[in-house]
């Protein structure tokens, strides 16, 4: 059976930090029209425009600048990409981030060509980083909007340094402890991960202007989980990446957060036909609040409906949905 599209299920929510550079308005929720079809202002992005920007990172995506005019005919097969195709790109792919380098540091002027000239990634989300928990200093945990990991606010929880393999013991043990009210996913953050959290365009403290962690107060040398004959460690003062006898003395930054995703997403694209009656469990499919928050918080716990489907009750709410048009706002 073809899958229906109703004007409701085509504007809940979807848009995240990979959308930022369409510049859209925050207007999370609402499932009113925001001007008459024969008002420009009614324009919205269509799952097609998601999709490309999710493949393609390109930064050119516009809403249409006329009225709105009816199709000659009814959408077909290849016409436009499904939500499982969106969330396919959503969960499986890995796009660069910018460096943080401008057009005037560490360069002034940067030169043609150079990363802080082109300054090309996926921006950041502002603001890049909130509070993911309640507590004291020593038990707060916060969320990286841009890659969706999980950190201690504290820099160095320990209050010590440590070799690898006790670095690696103290980060699984914050999982018994319910550290910020967590008690799975804690480890030693990656090389990649920990470098996620670099800003090139800066020294002496690499980490974003702005950022809400506390500092490290021995060293600013930090294991990470990747070896390479020796385990790798990372200057947060100078962004310098080298590798070490795991015997040596480190300081410990714990994360959580999966780097791969869990799910069983079908990768068919274009195909609007249901795979299943509505009465088979088999027709499930992701909704776009699921890919929506997939991107806002990198959620690893989401599944589609193992049952049948059924029919709504009433109308949807306007605050239970995100809105296709809500971004994080822009980030460079």
């Amino acid at each position: 059976m073809r899958m229906q599209f109703n004007l409701n299920a085509i504007r809940f929510g979807l848009a995240a930090s990979v959308l930022a550079g369409l510049a859209v308005a925050a207007l999370g929720g609402d499932l009113d029209s925001p001007a008459s079809p024969t008002n420009a202002a009614s324009a919205m992005f269509t799952l097609q425009d998601i999709h490309d920007v999710l493949r393609t990172r390109t930064t050119n995506v516009s809403v249409r600048p006329g009225p709105f005019s009816e199709p000659a005919g009814q959408p077909t097969n290849t016409t436009m990409a499904t939500l499982n195709a969106i969330m396919n790109l959503a969960t499986r792919t890995a796009p660069v981030r910018k460096t943080g380098q401008t057009a005037t540091a560490p360069l002034n002027p940067a030169p043609a060509g150079s990363d802080g000239d082109v300054r090309l990634g996926v921006m950041w989300p502002v603001p890049r980083f909130t509070t993911n928990s309640v507590g004291t200093t020593n038990d707060i945990v916060i969320l990286d909007r841009l890659t969706g990991l999980m950190w201690t606010k504290q820099m160095n929880v320990s209050g010590t340094t440590m070799s690898w393999n006790d670095a690696v013991d103290f980060c699984n043990g914050l999982n018994a402890a319910n550290y910020g009210g967590y008690n799975h996913g804690w480890r030693l953050p990656s090389v990649r991960e920990l470098q996620s959290l670099l800003d090139y365009g800066r020294m002496s403290t690499a980490l974003p202007v702005g950022h809400p962690f506390v500092l490290w107060g021995l060293t600013p040398e930090h294991w990470t989980s990747t070896t390479r004959g020796n385990p790798f460690h990372v200057s947060l003062n100078t962004g310098n990446l080298h590798t070490i006898a795991g015997t040596s003395l480190r300081q410990v930054w714990p994360v959580r957060g999966a780097a791969n995703w869990p799910f069983d997403v079908d990768s068919e694209t274009g195909n609007l036909d249901s795979p299943e009656s509505p009465t088979n469990a088999a027709s499930a499919m992701w909704t776009m609040q699921h890919i929506y928050d997939v991107l806002d918080t990198r959620a690893t716990n989401m599944s589609k409906r193992t049952d049948l489907f059924v029919e709504p009750s009433g109308g949807a709410d306007e605050r239970d949905h995100a809105d296709d048009r809500r971004d994080h706002g822009p980030g460079d």
